[in-house]
């Protein structure tokens, strides 16, 4: 496995972190460097880390959306860049893991847009 470099982004184009990672079956993971975090995501990070420590499963959900909501993006050394899903971050051990957003499948595109469809025509013959 090769390890490669990458920059966690937010939607401002701010570098809000960056990483050593490698991947795997669609899996990275690695190494992270929060020195240039902005205080509340890196408030965010520990958090996360408070509850999956503490095993309190049940606010697991609300602080990963919270994460989300900074809307960050991997771009890696080559300049390719991933929207990210799954992001974990453990600040105290300095280590993180992502996944890349998987693109739906032209059929389940093709049928969601038949669906609007469907229902735009349905008001529209009201």
């Amino acid at each position: 496995m090769t390890t490669q470099s990458v920059k966690l982004v937010d939607r401002g184009g701010n570098v809000a972190a960056t990483a050593e990672v490698v991947e795997g079956d669609g899996l990275y993971t690695g190494a992270i460097d929060l020195s240039t975090t902005p205080q509340p995501l890196r408030q965010k990070f520990s958090e996360f880390e408070e509850i999956v420590n503490g095993q309190v499963f049940s606010l697991l959900d609300e602080i990963e959306a919270q994460i989300a909501a900074f809307c960050l993006k991997a771009v890696f050394g080559d300049g390719k860049e991933l929207a990210i899903e799954d992001l974990q971050v453990f600040p105290s051990r300095g280590r993180l893991s992502f996944r890349p957003v998987q693109a739906k499948d032209f059929a389940q595109v093709a049928e969601a847009v038949l669906r609007k469809n469907e229902e735009l025509y349905r008001r529209l013959a009201r």
